[in-house]
Formats: structure tokens, C-alpha cells, sequence
């Protein structure tokens, strides 16, 4: 006689644990990141801060009174003074060139590459867990 068909538990919960692993690495990969740019006396550091679509930049004011302008007009801080910060996130590719408003001759830019495909971060994950 021959058994009655069962479903194989050990199939299900294989797939159901690659389900959560691959849910798991993307949320963690697809994470943006924020990036830090210190304004100090008259220099602005990094001056160059490349970055990925999606990623945030921290402007913060360490001395002085400063602000991050982009040249096209698409963000202004306004001035702000010793200990504060603003930040803007960048969704687009492209390079973004900003200045101090009060010292036009600090200037900086952000190029912003394109974000990796969920391929791409799924590989990296997986590369960096084993």
C-alpha cells in the first residue's frame, strides 16, 4: 500500500527561510546612508563627497556662520550659525555643485551615482555574509 501524500515541511520551511533571507539582505543593503560634510572657519570638508541616489548629506556647521546652497537653486539651508546642521537627500543622479552664501568662494560638489539594482545588493550581501 503506499502512504498518503504529505507535504514536505522541509521544502516549505527551505523556501520560507530563503523568502526571509532575501527580504532580510535587501532592507538591509537598500538602507541610505547619510554622509557627514563639516563647514569649519572658511573650508568645507569633504569638498568632493560622492555619494548613491538615495543617500543623505549632513551639512554641519562646526564655526562660523555658514550655509549649502546648490548653484541651480534646488536647496538652500539659509544661514546657519556654530552647531547646527541641515541635510538633503539626493534621489537623482547627477553632480551637484553648491556654495556658502556669505562666502561664495566655498564651494563643493556632490556627484551622486545611480543605485545599485536589487541584483547588485543582493550580491553584495550575499558576498559579505559567507
Amino acid at each position: 500500500m503506499i502512504p498518503p501524500c504529505r507535504p514536505r515541511r522541509s521544502s516549505l520551511s527551505r523556501a520560507l527561510l530563503a523568502a526571509i533571507l532575501v527580504c532580510t539582505c535587501v532592507a538591509r543593503v537598500a538602507r541610505a546612508e547619510t554622509y557627514v560634510v563639516e563647514v569649519s572657519n572658511f573650508a568645507i570638508e569633504p569638498q568632493a563627497l560622492t555619494i548613491q541616489a538615495g543617500d543623505v548629506v549632513e551639512w554641519r556647521i562646526v564655526s562660523g556662520r555658514h550655509s549649502a546652497t546648490s548653484k541651480d537653486a534646488a536647496w538652500d539651508s539659509d544661514e546657519l550659525e556654530r552647531g547646527a546642521s541641515f541635510a538633503q537627500q539626493f534621489a537623482a543622479p547627477g553632480v551637484y555643485p553648491y556654495f556658502c552664501t556669505p562666502h561664495v568662494f566655498m564651494r563643493g560638489t556632490v556627484p551622486v551615482l545611480e543605485a545599485p539594482s536589487l541584483w547588485q545588493r543582493v550580491k553584495a550581501w550575499l558576498a559579505g555574509a559567507w
